[in-house]
């Protein structure tokens, strides 16, 4: 069976009627505007490429632990501690993505461990099952950690890993085992049932995932500001002025016709981040859509975040109408903007909304 949770409170209830808004103002905006060039930013601003860190590792590697945690006592059947995966780099990141191949029922929540030794709240990772070759969670800010835990449903994060394998092991070095978990696991490991049902031949196991680490190195990105601007519409910071390196795209630009809808995102994670923060977090994006997924290019054609920053997306300029790759089946004709940011908690700034909106 098919299970679902949430470990965040549930929608607001001006979260809809506010996205509505906001679309229906930027549609009619739009329409208003539609006969004039908009903007032509590919060829602006000349910081030059900056580089994103990326590394990936198998879900197989990661320690498994049990948490006492209210918030994932709603996983599987029952009431209790529940198994997550810990990983731990000695490498800084901020962003966290989970990635598979084909369709799969993964639904995935992640927490950071911050600066004091305390965990995050958990953020919920939208699951994006958009065709049969690589798919993934989105990618989530989770601010400057070493840390992180994953907590799963319908993914069976206990066979085969080292909450079970203390039954083949020696008494001494089973209880050697223990003692080094002891600190961060409950007497009652045994009772941990996996999520996933193991009659289901077709399950996720923890052999089918890998992690995604991303760093978008906001230090880089200290000086930039919106570079481009058309008289009458807003500025705009380019794929240049953000730092893209243009060689990671692998196809050109497709486009559409025209424009018949507007689809409006957030990227979801923590909302804590500055301006330097949010240019990488694009920049981190970028790399994600572009090569751990392989999208060629970012999906969205517009980012906004919540200082009211624009930042040019995907390649092909903003003056056209380029297809994106944020709705897997409705890119065609469908122009995507997405809020930097988690806007299912938190009301977005009336600076964000005026640029959605412009």
């Amino acid at each position: 069976m098919k299970q679902r949770r949430r470990l965040v409170p549930t929608r607001s209830p001006w979260s809809t009627p506010v996205i509505a808004t906001v679309s229906s103002i930027a549609l009619v905006m739009a329409a208003a505007f539609g006969g004039q060039q908009v903007l032509k930013t590919q060829d602006s601003g000349s910081g030059g490429p900056i580089e994103v860190k990326n590394a990936s590792e198998s879900f197989s590697n990661a320690d498994s632990v049990v948490v006492d945690d209210p918030a994932v006592a709603a996983q599987g059947d029952g009431e209790g501690p529940r198994a997550v995966k810990h990983f731990h780099r000695d490498e800084t990141f901020n962003m966290f993505a989970v990635t598979w191949e084909g369709k799969r029922d993964v639904h995935s929540f992640v927490r950071s461990k911050q600066e004091d030794g305390s965990w995050s709240e958990w953020f919920d990772m939208d699951a994006m099952n958009y065709g049969d070759g690589k798919n993934g969670t989105e990618l989530i800010y989770v601010g400057d950690t070493n840390d992180v835990q994953v907590s799963m449903a319908n993914v069976d994060l206990v066979t085969g890993s080292n909450l079970d394998d203390d039954a083949e092991l020696p008494d001494k070095a089973a209880g050697a085992a223990d003692a080094n978990r002891a600190a961060s696991q409950p007497s009652n490991v045994g009772d941990i049932a996996p999520v996933a049902d193991e009659n289901n031949t077709d399950r996720t196991t923890v052999s089918d995932l890998d992690a995604v680490f991303m760093d978008g190195n906001a230090q880089e990105g200290q000086a930039i500001e919106p570079t481009a601007a058309t008289d009458g519409m807003p500025k705009v910071v380019s794929r240049s002025g953000w730092g893209a390196d243009e060689s990671k795209r692998c196809q050109q630009p497709t486009y559409d016709d025209g424009i018949k809808a507007m689809t409006l995102h957030h990227t979801a994670g923590s909302n804590n981040y500055t301006p330097a923060q949010a240019a990488a977090q694009v920049r981190a994006a970028y790399e994600y859509h572009a090569q751990n997924l392989g999208w060629c290019d970012i999906g969205y054609n517009v980012l906004v975040d919540k200082f009211g920053t624009i930042y040019e997306g995907r390649y092909g300029g903003l003056d056209k109408a380029v297809q994106g790759a944020h709705v897997g089946g409705f890119n065609s004709h469908n122009w995507g903007i997405s809020m930097i940011g988690n806007y299912e908690i938190e009301e977005p700034s009336q600076k964000m909304l005026n640029s959605v909106a412009e």
